[in-house]
């Protein structure tokens, strides 16, 4: 089974990440004492995030114009369903930026390599 970002199926004829980073925190409240630290309570959940950096090579494997695709996902403001390679429901999230690196650029100007770095952040 492939990684699944809503409609998205990550695959090597579109696009491939190679690493996958993840970042959760937790929300504090703080109240400032005199001649102490501040005092910190505990307010819930923070953010969850996760960044899926990846290559495309056009000449090799993967298409350029599977970023188009993700950017529409991103573009639509709805969050999508993440599925991870094992079938597991990961929840939903929203895509928040998507980085795009073009190099090594052949004849014409046509990138031979695209690096690029979709960032998520956890929805529900």
């Amino acid at each position: 089974m492939k990684v699944i970002l809503g409609t998205f199926i990550f695959s090597a004829q579109t696009a491939l990440f190679n690493e996958v980073r993840r970042s959760v925190s937790h929300r504090y409240s703080s109240k400032d004492r005199l001649h102490q630290r501040p005092a910190y309570h505990s307010v819930g959940q923070g953010e969850s995030s996760r960044s899926l950096p990846g290559s495309i090579y056009p000449c090799v494997s993967g298409d350029p114009k599977s970023l188009d695709e993700l950017e529409a996902l991103m573009d639509s403001g709805e969050p999508q369903q993440l599925i991870d390679q094992d079938g597991n429901l990961l929840g939903r999230w929203l895509i928040k930026s998507i980085d795009v690196t073009e190099s090594i650029l052949g004849a014409g100007g046509k990138p031979q390599q695209i690096d690029f770095d979709l960032s998520l952040a956890r929805y529900d």
